[in-house]
């Protein structure tokens, strides 16, 4: 694939972006040649650049510079999606402008995020006090329960029918 390069918004004449990825420093006063910017990888495992203008530096995540250089979102969604879900391939067929919800979506689809039990960001309890409140079961009042484990008493009742947490 032939690499394309478009200039960065908001960085004209100084930056550019490839649909391969790619960002590179064009020759200017200070720099004697195009050159590629070194890559960096966030906490979360994305690329991202750093990039000067009139002395003031700032850090892009490498998906949105390719994605707001080379696909149309006249819907004007905020978030870029890494359709095969690796977060380095920053192709320009590897992304699309979504929501926030679908980019959810995707991640539960593709199997990126696990969304039952303990792993999932919004639980608040372990499969081990799950298990503990079925053995617990009724010989205890919900309430008691409810307050224990920081849930609502109608949780607890669910846990130990089993309509909540039905895989463990």
């Amino acid at each position: 694939m032939e690499e394309i390069w478009k200039d960065v918004k908001d960085f004209e004449g100084l930056y550019q972006v490839s649909n391969l990825g790619n960002v590179k420093r064009l020759k200017s006063k200070g720099c004697i040649s195009d050159r590629l910017i070194a890559k960096s990888i966030n906490k979360n495992g994305y690329i991202y650049r750093g990039l000067h203008n009139k002395g003031i530096y700032r850090k892009f995540k490498e998906h949105r510079l390719v994605a707001k250089a080379f696909i149309d979102n006249p819907e004007n969604k905020q978030t870029v999606n890494h359709i095969n879900g690796i977060k380095t391939d920053n192709r320009v067929e590897n992304l699309e402008w979504c929501t926030h919800l679908e980019n959810k979506q995707h991640a539960v689809n593709t199997g990126l995020t696990n969304t039952k039990g303990e792993k999932n960001c919004f639980s608040k309890l372990t499969e081990q006090q799950v298990l503990e409140i079925r053995e617990i079961g009724f010989s205890k009042t919900r309430i008691y329960l409810a307050k224990k484990y920081g849930i609502s008493s109608s949780n607890v009742t669910r846990i130990i029918k089993k309509e909540m947490w039905k895989h463990i």
